[in-house]
């Protein structure tokens, strides 16, 4: 899924293998291949036979977990909810028997317990990219369908309550594609919406954010670019961009960006107004070649980090790139970039520490079927204060990260199987990033970061109001069985 522009992508090998599959089973059900293998899938999916004691209870304290049925699971945010849980989101076909994906939502206790799991969806892909608690103590879950809206793909936003169950559901859409890749809840109740958008704005994509009262309502929708792609999809039709409220009645967001900056495509940060979505600034960073990001957050204290990867042309590898931007004019504050040079690298998630700084969620790959994840802590120094290296699968990767109320962390990420299933991994890690025990999946590893003293350039965006109407949509909801495998625990 990761590094849509330029290098491969585990959409290839899940492609490649949904091929070889697709064959298969149409062979087998060659008459009712769409209707009956799903259909039967439930009935035929024992999860003890494929996770024995998947349901005992554990009381551990740090963990590494796999969970997954009998097909993929991707999932793309977590959270850590007030009752000592993690939520997740993403999306499933294990149930759909590769029909369609559906978003999914799963909710495991701190100690990797499955409290529950369901689907969300109709017809066709439908998937959840993030999620966040709402001032009432409820859930807003975002992403994109094409089940239901105006146009290929829509905005998606679904409320649940703390079991799962639906409050109420919209999409927001034009007649071509968007998708939601945040969404952030205001001290007012309201939420933001931030994705890529098709159907509006300048150029090929502009990001397009949407503001809402608490209960759905539109209060302002605009998009932001220039002439070319913005939030660009890429290959594997992913319109990444972030944003957040950042406590001064402003908004920061942020996408890479091919109509702005100094190489093949820089990354894109602007602040605006929360009242109206008007820009108070912006600004793209980069250097001569490719610069992309997966995620932007706001720090404790006064400014952003922007975790992207920069491509060096000389060794064609990528690094990642953490940089400390001041949120009142966009000037860095610190900047620092660290990697192997004989491996691609990229950070996809990232989570502010209450301690300062953040946690970062990297990978990197050794070749095109040997991936990492790497999980490291840089301070609001821009020291990197350790950095660890976990291998549990094929293709790993983490999609985002979170700190808990006593300081832990948790990953969201995902696990691919020697046959390139994909699976849903969840990591428990104390503050050291370690499970604690002894785990011979997880190994530090050493970095010596540098300052590749990159500027930021001013940038003038096309802002243009959008005319999109929300829809109310009627999605499924599925209760759906899921395995657990602990890796390492103590």
């Amino acid at each position: 899924m990761k590094n849509n522009q330029v290098k491969s992508s585990s959409k290839v090998f899940l492609f490649r293998r949904n091929q070889l599959l697709y064959i298969t089973v149409a062979l087998l059900c060659p008459v009712l291949f769409f209707s009956q293998c799903s259909d039967d899938y439930e009935e035929e999916f024992d999860v003890e036979e494929y996770y024995p004691g998947t349901y005992d209870d554990m009381n551990y304290e740090s963990w590494i977990a796999m969970y997954g049925g009998l097909y993929d699971e991707e999932f793309e945010g977590i959270i850590a909810t007030d009752d000592e849980c993690f939520l997740v989101a993403g999306g499933s076909d294990s149930h759909t028997g590769w029909d369609d994906m559906d978003g999914s939502l799963v909710k495991v206790d701190f100690h990797g317990n499955i409290v529950w799991s369901k689907a969300y969806g109709l017809d066709k892909d439908d998937m959840f990219i993030d999620v966040e608690k709402t001032n009432d103590g409820n859930y807003i879950a975002a992403g994109w369908t094409k089940s239901f809206g105006e146009g290929n793909a829509d905005f998606w936003l679904v409320k649940i309550d703390n079991s799962g169950n639906v409050l109420w559901q919209k999409s927001i859409g034009g007649s071509r594609d968007e998708q939601a890749w945040s969404v952030a809840v205001g001290s007012d109740g309201s939420l933001l919406l931030c994705g890529g958008t098709r159907s509006f704005g300048a150029g090929k994509s502009d990001i397009w954010l949407v503001k809402l009262s608490s209960g759905g309502d539109i209060q302002w929708q605009k998009s932001y670019g220039g002439s070319d792609e913005d939030a660009p999809p890429g290959d594997y039709e992913e319109y990444v961009a972030r944003a957040f409220f950042d406590g001064d009645g402003q908004i920061g967001f942020s996408a890479s960006s091919y109509s702005f900056g100094n190489g093949k495509g820089d990354v894109l940060v602007a602040r605006a107004n929360a009242l109206d979505g008007e820009v108070v600034w912006s600004k793209s960073y980069g250097g001569s070649a490719e610069d992309n990001t997966w995620d932007f957050i706001k720090l404790e204290g006064d400014s952003y980090l922007l975790p992207c990867w920069t491509e060096d042309l000389d060794l064609g590898m990528a690094f990642n790139w953490i940089v400390n931007i001041a949120k009142e004019d966009g000037s860095i504050l610190w900047q620092q970039r660290f990697g192997n040079p004989d491996y691609w690298s990229e950070p996809l998630g990232a989570a502010a520490l209450s301690s300062g700084g953040a946690v970062l969620a990297c990978y990197y790959e050794k070749s095109n079927s040997d991936w990492y994840t790497v999980i490291a802590k840089i301070d609001n120094t821009g020291t990197l204060a350790w950095s660890n290296e976990i291998k549990y699968g094929t293709l790993d990767w983490p999609n985002a990260a979170v700190e808990t109320q006593d300081g832990t962390i948790g990953i969201a990420g995902v696990a691919t199987t020697d046959d390139l299933q994909q699976e849903l991994a969840i990591f428990h890690l104390n503050a050291e990033g370690e499970t604690g025990s002894n785990c011979d999946i997880l190994s530090a590893i050493n970095y010596t970061p540098n300052d590749p003293g990159i500027e930021p350039v001013s940038v003038s965006l096309e802002v243009s109001s959008t005319d999109a109407s929300p829809e109310p949509t009627e999605c499924e909801v599925i209760d759906i069985s899921i395995g657990r495998n602990y890796l390492c625990y103590k």
